[in-house]
């Protein structure tokens, strides 16, 4: 029995002094939950429907299938969904995007950025199969060239808010440096879908951690 005591007390201590981080992602009991206090990851793995999960905007063209968020076609106009996430410097985005089929013109964006500035990071990946990076809603850097079917991996390295600086790969390849508009945080995930076609977008992870993975 004093073994046990022994052996509790030594774990309270480390938790209290910081020692067990049980903020880490990978001890969240719930896969499904994609915000804790220190990053935002959602895998979109749960059943089909609404996206859920605190999303919040234009949820409608925004629904889960197959464990990835579909952005469907809307008929016309920009369609836009956000989550806020914790207030910081992050230094790492990861993001997976896909397009099923050819469509009529159209795209999608993800963005990373502040409630007042969502536009500060953006990526643009639209119906030539094209990703641009950069900020706006026009995005100026050319990254890469997919093709139908095609589910690219985009990881943002090395992200330098106050200096607005990046470094994006593609599939594990380095591609390009980029500049976007410099701040001191990020406090949101938004993702606009602008879809007038028949195909379908698709967003199978995000990630965004405060350092590097």
């Amino acid at each position: 029995m004093k073994k046990i005591i022994l052996s509790l007390t030594a774990c309270v201590a480390l938790i209290v002094t910081g020692c067990i981080d049980m903020k880490d992602d990978s001890l969240r009991t719930n896969p499904n939950d994609p915000l804790s206090t220190t990053s935002f990851i959602d895998n979109f793995t749960r059943a089909d429907g609404p996206a859920g999960n605190n999303w919040a905007g234009d949820t409608g063209v925004f629904v889960i299938g197959a464990n990835k968020l579909a952005l469907i076609p809307n008929g016309g106009g920009l369609k836009v969904m956000h989550h806020l996430v914790p207030s910081q410097a992050y230094k790492y985005l990861k993001f997976q995007v896909g397009l099923t089929n050819t469509p009529a013109p159209n795209n999608v964006m993800v963005k990373l950025g502040t409630a007042a500035n969502p536009d500060m990071l953006t990526f643009k990946y639209d119906q030539g199969y094209i990703l641009n990076a950069g900020f706006g809603p026009n995005p100026g850097t050319y990254i890469h060239t997919g093709f139908v079917g095609a589910v690219l991996t985009v990881e943002v390295v090395n992200i330098d808010v106050k200096a607005g600086s990046a470094t994006v790969k593609v599939d594990g390849i380095t591609k390009a440096n980029i500049a976007f508009t410099a701040g001191t945080l990020f406090d949101k995930i938004t993702l606009v879908n602008e879809n007038f076609g028949s195909g379908t977008y698709v967003i199978d992870s995000i990630s965004i951690l405060p350092n590097m993975p």
